[in-house]
């Protein structure tokens, strides 16, 4: 049986790496010719959800476990009633606000970090990622846990473990991290941990079809991205001539950079 290059039916499998899958038609054939729509398919080590996924897709009852903390968050991702536009507009508000933390809190982010991560941990931080890139992460993961609303909070959680945890190992000085033992690079230039999570957020929601263009969807999610920002205490900066969003510094602080790659001669400062 050759499945490789088959249609994954379900968006939700590409999501995230992990080490050892296989293709989610495997499951699926046996799933389909060994039990009857509404049998309970368990699986006892489901890993990425592959077969969890498939079951239901097949109108079974799936039952699964697992011990890894990782395969656990993919398959609560995956399960979850996913809220795309919610989780499009979060995103993006995470990146800017993270990417304005970078710019002008940089300090907090070090003492955040120094916190969060000692002795053994902290080598192996160290050890695999550059401080710029830290920073970033470390950004990017305190907007999602102090902001993000419940609806996709784990589902951000995951594209975040995906940006480090990816195949390109793009944010660290990994040649590979979706394999059980990826090997350093020294030499190697890491991207931004801001454009891999907008660029792996859009390829998750890739799928999420028209939901786009449900007014209802539109509220809730300018609802949650304004509820974010408020958090931060961040002002909104409006572009008349190219219509984008960016995030200011607070009031009374001087531009040292830009955030969200927008102008600062095209901008001015607007309220919520």
């Amino acid at each position: 049986m050759d499945f490789h290059g088959s249609n994954n039916q379900h968006a939700a499998h590409r999501w995230h790496p992990f080490p050892a899958k296989f293709p989610p038609r495997l499951p699926g054939y046996f799933i389909e010719r060994l039990t009857e729509p509404g049998d309970v398919a368990l699986d006892p080590m489901f890993g990425s959800g592959t077969t969890i996924l498939e079951a239901l897709r097949l109108g079974r009852r799936a039952v699964g476990s697992d011990i890894d903390p990782l395969a656990r968050l993919i398959a609560e991702a995956q399960l979850s009633r996913l809220h795309p536009v919610l989780a499009l507009q979060t995103g993006a508000a995470v990146v800017d606000i993270a990417r304005h933390r970078y710019l002008f809190e940089p300090r907090r982010l070090e003492a955040t970090l120094r916190e969060r991560f000692a002795g053994k941990t902290r080598a192996f931080v160290d050890y695999w990622f550059r401080p710029a890139q830290q920073l970033e992460l470390t950004a990017l993961l305190q907007a999602i846990e102090s902001g993000a609303p419940p609806e996709v909070h784990t589902f951000l959680h995951m594209v975040f473990s995906s940006t480090i945890i990816a195949k390109s190992g793009g944010v660290s000085l990994a040649r590979d991290l979706a394999h059980t033992r990826p090997h350093r690079v020294p030499d190697k230039k890491p991207k931004s941990a801001f454009d891999e999570l907008a660029k792996r957020l859009k390829l998750a929601l890739a799928s999420a079809g028209q939901a786009k263009h449900s007014p209802e969807a539109r509220i809730l999610a300018r609802s949650a991205e304004n509820r974010l920002r408020r958090h931060y205490r961040l002002r909104i900066v409006s572009s008349r001539d190219e219509r984008q969003q960016c995030v200011a510094p607070p009031a009374g602080r001087p531009w040292s950079g830009t955030v969200g790659h927008c102008p600062q001669s095209r901008h001015r400062a607007g309220n919520e």
